[in-house]
């Protein structure tokens, strides 16, 4: 039987020596993460612990524990890694110090990876209207991922090997292709800017909005998997509208 995502986190709730030894090892594993899931591996060109990160200047961890650089700009990603029960409510105090410190560094994104989907009200609205964008991953992410949890050892938490790269169905490839057709191309005639080239982190959310969509619209709701990418893909088109009304 198959290794799922839960019973590596499990083997992390029961073997972690302390809290600090749990949450080191959780942010080793979310450094793996993203540098070998075919999605990040394609967005980003170096992901650093907080510790390791060229930039830092010996500044001191005041929230940020992963930085990743973004392939195609060489922009700055500040991701936290909240290693928490499921059934944990996230309250705003949780991300104010993280929120505080990728606001004076340069960050041009954030994203917040938690254990528990359950957030606060005054976490959710701190996500609004933010001048730095900011996404929520879940353990569905982790789910989704490429990569093989049944070969995956808490010895070596960042080697994460993976199963073989995952291909986009046709109905996919129509989605991503009419989300450049039908959002893209118009705003580069009409605005004279483009989402894809100023954004590319944002398009490919908004791209990923179009697909499930599709996938609503043939099978209905009870058939999507992953409810909270969707709801991360909504939050990205609030954020497309945002851009677009910029001058």
């Amino acid at each position: 039987m198959s290794v799922t995502i839960h019973e590596v986190l499990d083997q992390l709730r029961a073997s972690a020596l302390d809290e600090r030894d749990k949450g080191d090892s959780f942010e080793r594993l979310m450094q793996g993460y993203f540098r070998i899931d075919q999605q990040w591996a394609q967005q980003f060109s170096d992901v650093w612990l907080w510790s390791e990160w060229p930039g830092r200047e010996g500044k001191p961890d005041t929230g940020i524990d992963l930085v990743a650089k973004e392939r195609d700009t060489g922009e700055l990603t500040a991701i936290q890694c909240k290693f928490y029960a499921p059934d944990t409510y996230i309250q705003k105090s949780h991300i104010d110090s993280f929120f505080t410190a990728s606001g004076k560094t340069g960050f041009t994104r954030r994203i917040v990876v938690s254990t528990s989907d359950h957030w606060s009200k005054n976490a959710e609205d701190a996500l609004t209207d933010q001048q730095v964008s900011t996404q929520r991953l879940d353990v569905s992410f982790l789910t989704d991922s490429t990569i093989d949890w049944d070969e995956f050892s808490w010895r070596t938490p960042s080697v994460l090997p993976t199963h073989g790269p995952k291909t986009l169905r046709p109905h996919q490839t129509a989605a991503l292709e009419a989300a450049a057709t039908l959002f893209d191309e118009p705003c580069l005639a009409v605005i004279g800017r483009s989402l894809k080239v100023d954004q590319p982190p944002l398009f490919r959310r908004v791209q990923g909005l179009f697909e499930d969509r599709n996938q609503i619209a043939h099978k209905g709701l009870a058939n999507l998997r992953n409810e909270s990418k969707l709801r991360d893909e909504v939050h990205a088109a609030t954020e497309a509208v945002g851009w677009l009304r910029r001058e």
